[in-house]
């Protein structure tokens, strides 16, 4: 029988920083409840607040062998932000969405998740993120 699950974060909102601030997630490792058995990537989907013209990296970590960086995406919305020149359209503040393709990274047994976004006055807000994959079966090593 085939497997499949994913594997959620929690929501993670920092203080609005007022000088240069890294915001720094690192998940848990991920093994889908079946820690001895290979998973095949799918996809990491990943969740913000459109909080800015900026962009947040995102990293993978497959069997504890170091974060590889897998993209970036940008949090920009459509709201406006202080300061602002008038006159200026006002927008309704959105989510950032972002899907990653990770298959090409092949199969693993844990996964872990880091997110990174630095600079002054500019803010993360974190939502949520999925990683999805399929759990493949048992196989003697």
């Amino acid at each position: 029988s085939e497997y499949s699950d994913y594997a959620s974060g929690p929501r993670v909102t920092p203080s609005t920083p007022s000088t240069a601030v890294t915001f720094q997630y690192e998940s848990k490792r991920f093994n889908f409840g079946y820690p001895n058995n290979y998973k095949m990537p799918d996809a990491l989907e990943v969740e913000c607040l459109a909080t800015g013209n900026f962009n947040l990296d995102v990293y993978i970590e497959i069997d504890e062998a170091g974060y590889q960086n897998i993209g970036s995406m940008s949090l920009k919305g459509n709201s406006a932000y202080l300061p602002v020149s008038l006159p200026f359209t006002l927008g309704s503040s959105a989510k950032a969405r972002k899907t990653f393709q990770i298959q090409r990274y092949g199969e693993f047994k844990t996964m872990r998740v880091k997110f990174v976004q630095t600079g002054a006055g500019q803010q993360c807000k974190l939502h949520s993120f999925s990683v999805r994959a399929k759990v493949k079966p048992w196989r003697r090593e």
